[in-house]
C-alpha cells in the first residue's frame, strides 16, 4: 500500500531482505540478502506493509528499503510478490523508481542538471543492475502463467 514520497529526482538504494534467499526469483541474479544496490531505486512514491490484518496469505518480501518522506519521518518501501487465490502472481516493487534498476534511462539528463541539484549523490550514479534485471525477467516470465491457488514462490 501507498506510504510515502520524497521530491524528485532524490531516492534511496534498494536493500534486499535478509531473508529472500529462498525465492526462486533470485534464482542467478547474484543479489545477495541483506545487500543494498542501486543510488535511486527507492522514490520519489513508496509502498509498505500495513499490520492491518488484510496482508495476503504467502506473502513474500524481497525488499526492505528504508526511506525518508519529504516530512522527514523514516519510513519503510517493501518489495513484494504472492499468489492470489485466482491463481494470478501479484508483484509489487515498491516504488515508482524501480524500473532505474532495469535501464541506463532517465528523465533528467545528469549533463545538464542545474548546479543547485549536483549535490544529490545519486545523479550520476544511477546504472541499471544486471541482477534486478534477471529478477525482473523471472517475474515477468511468472506472470504470463497461472499458478495453483494456494501456491507459494519461497
Amino acid at each position: 500500500m501507498y506510504l510515502g514520497w520524497i521530491g524528485q529526482p532524490k531516492g534511496y538504494a534498494w536493500h534486499m531482505s535478509p531473508t529472500a534467499a529462498s525465492s526462486p526469483f533470485l534464482n542467478g541474479t547474484d543479489l545477495e540478502p541483506g545487500h543494498t544496490y542501486g543510488c535511486d531505486l527507492v522514490g520519489y512514491e513508496w509502498d509498505t506493509l500495513f499490520q492491518n490484518g488484510a496482508t495476503p496469505p504467502g506473502l513474500t518480501v524481497l525488499g526492505i528499503s528504508p526511506a525518508v518522506s519529504h516530512l522527514q519521518q523514516e519510513e519503510t518501501s517493501y518489495t513484494t510478490y504472492y499468489i492470489a487465490p485466482s491463481g494470478a502472481l501479484v508483484f509489487a516493487s515498491g516504488s515508482i523508481y524501480w524500473g532505474y534498476a532495469l535501464d541506463d534511462l532517465r528523465v533528467w539528463d545528469t549533463t545538464k542538471v542545474t548546479l543547485a541539484m549536483r549535490h544529490i549523490p545519486c545523479m550520476a550514479q544511477s546504472h541499471a543492475i544486471p541482477g534486478i534485471q534477471v529478477l525482473m525477467e523471472h517475474v515477468m516470465n511468472a506472470l504470463i502463467i497461472t499458478h495453483h491457488t494456494g501456491l507459494t514462490l519461497h
